[in-house]
């Protein structure tokens, strides 16, 4: 499975995803976000339109060391074709919605950036193809020598 990404207007690669609760489900541009080792963090308000009903809180470790306590619940999320179940983050102090490391671990997705590419893709197709480059790829530590050319 391939899914194409974009670039919202701050530089941040985002995703689509859709997210279903009990009593709804909704599309969402999602930030994904290599620094959150979570599954999904949505804004606290979309819990009641979304039906998804809390499970208790768990601590957070911000990026600047900060900890600050966030409901958690259980949700369903869509990405292409493929759906998976996992935690999701009710935050009550943003408006992004994120996708982290679990994410990607769960849909067993790859990712690539490039200064104007966003890539998810199945991490067995890249796991083949590094195969295939380093069946190709001489023995040993790569040829650093410049060449006469």
């Amino acid at each position: 499975m391939l899914v194409l990404g974009t670039f919202d207007e701050y530089g941040n690669a985002t995703v689509s995803i859709r997210v279903a609760g009990d009593s709804g489900s909704k599309n969402y541009p999602a930030i994904i976000d290599t620094g959150f080792s979570g599954f999904v963090a949505l804004p606290l308000v979309e819990m009641i339109e979304l039906g998804l009903s809390t499970q208790g809180a768990a601590n957070v470790t911000l990026g600047d060391g900060s900890i600050i306590s966030n409901l958690v619940s259980t949700g369903t999320v869509t990405l292409g074709t493929q759906v998976e179940s996992g935690t999701i983050l009710l935050d009550e102090t943003s408006t992004d919605v994120l996708v982290g490391m679990a994410f990607l671990r769960e849909f067993k997705m790859a990712l690539i950036l490039t200064n104007n590419a966003v890539v998810l893709y199945d991490e067995h197709e890249t796991l083949d193809a590094v195969a295939r480059f380093m069946g190709t790829s001489p023995p040993g530590q790569p040829n650093t020598t410049p060449s006469a050319n």
